[in-house]
């Protein structure tokens, strides 16, 4: 058995954590927006997609 040198520590699982929800909380809206718009989901995600790089301020 490997024994790693650097463990995972507190605040790097607290980040994979909160990436795992945050991207399964993506995927649960690309379901909700399907069920919405259909065939045109990708378009949605498109067009939502160009209006944050215009509003985008960074």
């Amino acid at each position: 058995m490997h024994v790693s040198k650097n463990p995972i520590g507190f605040w790097s699982a607290v980040s994979m954590g909160i990436g795992a929800m945050v991207g399964a909380g993506i995927f649960a809206l690309l379901g909700e927006v399907s069920a919405i718009s259909g065939n045109a989901v990708y378009i949605s995600f498109i067009i939502s997609g160009v209006i944050v790089v215009i509003l985008w301020d960074g």
